[in-house]
């Protein structure tokens, strides 16, 4: 069987709800002051502490925006190169520089489904608020890594749509959750070379 390659699913509609909230933020962030503080009566409040304040609200704002943008682009960037190679004995995964082989004897290939995350929340990764690996899931649109599911079970995710989700369990500690952009040609894929495994 010849390697099949698949691409990560573009992630243009996550994309474009985490853009929406960083605008929102920063929107709040640059008109905030023009409620809160009154310029024009400075008997109400000091006319220097006003305007210190105000700097310091766009200081705060600029600095959010441009980590913002290095954080999109990076992770857009890395999201882009995400591919899911399947062979005649393993399924690769491949993020940017790194290289994760699954060898198709240690995947439950008989319980490989596509799952859509809204409809089964069952299987979305849990968010911990102090846990750093989950940044990536509650504020940007390329989600990898380890998590735990609601489920209990842990996983090993590279997800970047939560509506087609290729839900693979696997004989180790962890099942894969990968948004390919071919989701029914991965599963298929997987079946196909897994049968010719057992044949040979």
């Amino acid at each position: 069987m010849d390697r099949q390659t698949f691409r990560i699913q573009p992630p243009r509609r996550a994309m474009l709800r985490e853009t929406a909230i960083v605008v929102g933020i920063l929107a709040t962030c640059i008109g905030a002051p023009f409620f809160f503080f009154p310029y024009g009566d400075e008997d109400r409040i000091n006319f220097a502490l006003s305007i210190g304040s105000l700097a310091l609200i766009y200081i705060v704002a600029l600095v959010y925006m441009s980590l913002c943008v290095g954080w999109f682009a990076d992770y857009y960037s890395t999201g882009k190169k995400t591919l899911f190679e399947v062979d005649d004995e393993t399924l690769t995964l491949r993020q940017d520089q790194e290289r994760t082989p699954y060898r198709l004897c240690d995947l439950h290939i008989d319980r490989i489904r596509i799952v859509n995350l809204r409809k089964k929340p069952e299987y979305k990764p849990i968010l911990h608020a102090f846990d750093l690996r989950s940044w990536r899931i509650v504020a940007l649109f390329y989600n990898a890594g380890e998590f735990e599911l609601h489920n209990g079970d842990s996983a090993q995710i590279c997800l970047t749509d939560s509506r087609f989700v290729v839900h693979i369990p696997t004989k180790l500690d962890h099942v894969l959750m990968l948004s390919p952009d071919d989701p029914q040609g991965l599963l298929l894929a997987l079946i196909r070379a897994a049968s010719l495994a057992q044949k040979n």
